[in-house]
């Protein structure tokens, strides 16, 4: 079951007093990062708080910390949180043999934590960093190190599989590459996982306790839980992980949904795809990922895209969500059978809604910046295409933006201006912001339609993929609308 340790950074211990009341009842530990204190008199803590809850923390700027105070003056604190009884104190690993030899023989009842960071990267020599810690004998091994690509992560996986059962060990990697060692770490052997106070992180890629237990929900999860995520690069706008965990947590499914942050799509199948049981997949992998599955559906290989990968006895199979997602919410707003669309775009997603129109006797028109584009899109599904300015005198029954303009975070920028369209359905593919300027400036004189509508009802499809479930379209929305802070 994962623990929780709220790092607190505060500049005196009543601030840190202050937070520690807010999330003492919910934490496993708190670390006092007092690397700020002038102050270290914690009587007032010994009153309320179980010290022994407490680990006792001061960094150097050399250790990611801000003490600026000499060297013996802090391991004087150090010292110090002993003989008060502190739950843990944390020692660096480079500290002399002689000091760590000290703090073994001296701890009382407090337990030792010795940690060994890396802020450049994460490299090949941890395992004998480990078993050079192990010899100094502490109660709680901790390795953190950066990492620049998602597949550092593997070698903290590795590290962990090794030490977890013989040893009690915190490893996890720092950014936000790293997020995802915080959660799996924390779910498969670390003794404790670090968060914060939600906005005020502590560390790179560091979670808060909020979003952990709030938003992953992992406090449901058991032992060999199915893994599903999001690929891609960038992935920080994205909702997906909000769906997917609500939706897993509703139907006591025993499943994770993360955010894989990648570069390379070799490294992540060489590394990864074993965890896999399912993915989404975002820009800029929906088309390259191709490559690298077994079977493709023919609706997607008709989008040319994939946006769902599903693994059936060991084959990847891609799917494409997005085309039902798309006319499942248009369908709410217009029957979108002979009508006057107008496509702005000619991108994988274009071609999505293109297939969702098939068939139902349109007069559909493709509107792009490069012309050629749409002229190459428009030939190969047999409609009409023309430069962006031609749109007004189109004069669309149904007006859907396919670009990425006026996605977060450039949320002022619009294909078009909407404000001169009139009597018209005007739906916007972006969904964060939940209103687009685009649909700000049609609002006034057209029905308006967020990407969002699309995003949860692709989800929707996705999530019957992964479980064959259906989960309720109409109070997932309300809840996540009010989980934006939209209604």
């Amino acid at each position: 079951m994962i623990k929780y340790c709220v790092s607190i950074l505060a500049k005196n211990i009543l601030e840190a007093y202050e937070k520690v009341q807010k999330i003492y009842n919910i934490a496993d530990y708190i670390e006092i990062r007092a690397d700020k204190f002038k102050d270290f008199d914690f009587n007032i803590f010994k009153k309320e708080f179980n010290l022994e809850k407490f680990i006792f923390t001061i960094r150097t700027p050399k250790n990611g910390g801000f003490f600026s105070g000499s060297e013996k003056k802090r391991i004087e604190l150090l010292k110090y949180a002993i003989a008060n009884n502190f739950g843990y104190v944390d020692i660096e690993y480079d500290l002399s043999p002689g000091l760590i030899n000290w703090f073994s023989e001296n701890k009382n009842k407090t337990k030792i934590i010795i940690s060994y960071h890396n802020f450049n990267e994460t490299s090949n020599n941890l395992d004998n960093i480990c078993k050079k810690i192990i010899k100094q004998k502490p109660d709680v091994i901790k390795i953190v190190t950066k990492a620049n690509y998602l597949s550092d992560n593997v070698k903290i996986f590795e590290l962990l599989k090794k030490y977890r059962k013989n040893y009690k060990v915190v490893f996890h990697t720092m950014g936000e590459y790293g997020e995802i060692s915080r959660i799996i770490g924390g779910i498969s052997g670390n003794y404790f996982t670090y968060t914060s106070i939600e906005q005020e992180l502590t560390a790179p890629g560091q979670l808060s306790i909020e979003k952990l237990k709030n938003e992953y929900k992992l406090d449901r999860l058991k032992r060999n839980f199915k893994l599903y995520g999001l690929l891609g690069n960038p992935i920080k706008h994205s909702h997906g992980y909000l769906i997917h965990n609500f939706a897993f947590n509703k139907n006591n499914i025993n499943a994770l949904y993360l955010n894989f942050l990648e570069n390379d799509l070799n490294s992540f199948f060489k590394n990864y795809i074993d965890l896999i049981n399912g993915l989404s997949v975002t820009i800029p992998f929906k088309k390259n990922v191709i490559n690298y599955l077994d079977k493709i559906d023919p609706k997607a290989k008709l989008i040319g895209s994939v946006n769902t990968i599903l693994k059936k006895n060991g084959k990847l199979i891609g799917y494409n969500t997005d085309y039902i997602g798309f006319y499942n919410s248009l369908k709410k707003y217009i029957n979108p059978y002979s009508k006057r669309i107008a496509i702005l775009g000619a991108g994988g997603s274009a071609r999505a809604v293109l297939v969702s129109l098939l068939d139902k006797q349109n007069d559909i028109k493709i509107f792009n910046r490069t012309v050629r584009n749409a002229r190459t899109l428009a030939q190969e599904f047999n409609c009409s295409y023309g430069d962006l300015s031609e749109v007004y005198e189109y004069n669309p029954q149904i007006l859907i933006n396919c670009t990425s303009v006026g996605m977060y975070p450039k949320v002022g920028d619009t294909p078009i201006n909407t404000s001169k369209i009139r009597n018209c359905v005007v739906y916007d593919l972006v969904y964060n912001p939940y209103y687009t300027q685009f649909l700000r400036l049609a609002s006034k004189h057209n029905i308006i339609v967020s990407g969002f509508d699309m995003f949860l009802r692709q989800a929707q499809e996705q999530f019957r993929l992964f479980t064959n479930i259906n989960f309720s379209y109409l109070k997932y929305r309300n809840y996540f609308l009010k989980l934006l802070k939209i209604i």
